[in-house]
């Protein structure tokens, strides 16, 4: 049985229709929120075309954004009367591929006229587009704020969670990480681009997975994770994210890789008001952890950041400063023991910035982290030959200038040669520079280092091995290198004055003296400070010392007027 409808019916029906698209067009909320308020909207319409219920069916493919695809049913409209059994259905296709199925049951009894099935298939293509475009709407939302690849919040999310937490009071029992994944790189190799993403996905899951609801982990971009963990969760969540297992598949078989993290901690103070003043903090941390100390987890503190900041600053101003030549040679005497006068110097670098004299331990460090030290050993080589020659045009017979490389030398194979195209260009006697090499050396650089040195005593330069008993390779190294002096380090100096602590150090060092001296090598003693270690370094044949004893390092021309003669 169907109705017939009469002119002021259809007009009625038509202006209910108009009154809710016009609510569609203006509805900005959610897609479950636009479902519940159709099923009033809806009422009217369906009552005067005697609908008893109105499915939507929505499925749709796995995506970034839903990574477990959709597959549910709502209803927008159900009038309480019994449906019949044979609904009007509409199939539309979702733009990512998958189906819209949408059903209108008549009443029990009842069948739907043509009229009725041209407003209904007209309110079907409007249920759909604009069902389609709040979800559109939802899922760009989501966009906005989630990670595509792996589903979690992205940054924006992150510092919004953060903003609810200061809001609240509470961002003080939370403690902020930067995380970035250690060996990822590795799983790139072994796989595929595609195959690293999805390792990436696994991980995000399994990382989201340690999270309570309360708490938030985002990811910021590659293999780099932010998260927000109640404080005392800390020990638990740092153990947990140790070791994260992910499957790979490579060219070779699946396998299994754990993967770990480098972590940087920020206590979140009482007093924090911005929601971004967590990000320098975990950022320095982290790149501490990473960079500068190479522990897996750093926690910030203000005395960390400004070393870091001091280091930053060397870093970032270093080329500008070798252009502009603000790197000095200060020398530092070494004292014959035999005859007390100066036999050589030992060349140090200070940096000269805008007026303020920079001492080795704030630039050293990271210009050695850095690799960048190459270049100011050049540097003072490049000064050094300069003092030499200068000496020698005044009449002035020059002494022995040691000058230092850094280990990082011997990644370069032509180091001997950069080395000896500098010193060609002055004018002396090649014994009057000594090459200092630390002996804290691994058994990877043994070859590199066999070579650089053999090439500089073949060219007549003097050799000697620094910071001598500091590493665990000493005895290894005067067997296997032709070397010239021996440079005790100063922590073997500093007890052998105490005649009740100093045992074993005398002990050792009086030994080592005789070592070198059977193996045919001078000793120098650095870091000498008192006069009794001075005596004891003469009573047991120590050759030169050097140390605050006799001088502090000073500048060229101080050095010059102090202790240099003309002929």
């Amino acid at each position: 049985m169907s109705h017939s409808f009469k002119e002021e019916e259809k007009l009625a029906i038509d202006a209910e229709i108009e009154r809710l698209l016009l609510r569609w067009s203006e509805y900005e909320g959610e897609i479950k929120e636009f479902a519940k308020m159709n099923s009033s909207l809806l009422r009217p319409i369906c009552r005067l075309l005697s609908v008893a219920r109105i499915e939507v069916a929505l499925n749709a493919p796995s995506s970034s954004l839903a990574p477990d695809g959709i597959d549910n049913m709502e209803i927008l409209n159900d009038s309480g009367k019994i449906p019949g059994n044979k609904p009007l259905i509409y199939n539309k296709t979702t733009y990512e591929g998958g189906s819209c199925v949408i059903r209108f049951y008549p009443y029990a009894g009842t069948e739907f006229d043509n009229y009725t099935v041209s407003k209904l298939e007209f309110m079907a293509t409007m249920v759909f587009m604009f069902g389609g475009r709040v979800r559109t709407r939802g899922l760009l939302k989501k966009a906005l704020s989630s990670d595509q690849l792996t589903g979690l919040p992205n940054l924006n999310s992150f510092l919004a969670f953060m903003g609810m937490l200061i809001q609240r009071g509470r961002a003080n029992f939370y403690n902020a990480y930067y995380l970035n994944v250690r060996n990822f790189k590795y799983i790139n190799k072994l796989s595929d681009q595609r195959t690293g993403d999805e390792c990436m996905a696994e991980y995000a899951r399994k990382l989201s997975a340690i999270v309570d609801r309360d708490e938030i982990v985002s990811r910021l971009g590659g293999d780099n994770f932010v998260a927000l963990i109640k404080r005392d969760e800390n020990d638990a969540f740092l153990d947990a994210i140790k070791a994260i297992p992910v499957d790979v598949m490579t060219k070779s078989g699946p396998r299994t890789v754990v993967l770990g993290a480098t972590v940087g901690v920020y206590e979140i103070p009482s007093d924090i008001r911005n929601p971004e003043d967590i990000m320098m903090p975990i950022t320095v941390a982290h790149t501490i952890a990473r960079q500068v100390l190479h522990k897996e987890c750093v926690y910030y503190s203000e005395s960390l950041a400004s070393q870091f900041l001091i280091s930053q600053r060397v870093l970032v101003n270093f080329k500008d400063a070798i252009k502009k030549h603000e790197f000095e040679t200060y020398l530092q005497p070494k004292i014959d023991l035999s005859t007390g006068e100066v036999c050589g110097a030992e060349a140090l670098a200070r940096w000269n910035h805008h007026g303020e004299i920079i001492g080795p331990n704030d630039f050293i460090p990271p210009l050695e982290r850095d690799g960048s030290i190459c270049e100011l050993d050049f540097e003072i080589l490049r000064q050094s030959c300069e003092i030499i020659e200068g000496w020698k045009s005044k009449g002035i017979d020059p002494i022995t200038i040691s000058v230092n490389l850094s280990r990082w030398h011997l990644e370069e194979p032509d180091t001997a040669e950069k080395i000896l195209k500098t010193v060609k260009k002055y004018d002396f006697d090649p014994k009057y520079l000594e090459f200092e090499i630390t002996e804290s050396v691994d058994s990877r650089e043994y070859e590199a280092l066999t070579s650089l040195l053999a090439k500089l005593r073949e060219s007549g330069f003097i050799t000697s091995i620094d910071d001598f008993g500091t590493g665990y390779s000493s005895i290894t190294m005067l067997k296997d290198f032709e070397l010239d002096v021996l440079k005790l380090d100063r922590s073997f100096i500093a007890k052998i004055g105490d005649k009740t602590e100093g045992l074993k150090d005398r002990v050792l060092v009086s030994n080592v003296v005789n070592l070198a001296k059977q193996l045919d090598m001078q000793v120098l003693a650095e870091g000498v400070e008192t006069e009794a270690q001075m005596k004891y370094l003469k009573k047991i044949g120590c050759d030169m010392i050097q140390g605050f004893l006799y001088s502090k390092p000073i500048p060229v021309n101080e050095f010059t007027k102090q202790y240099m003669k003309k002929d």
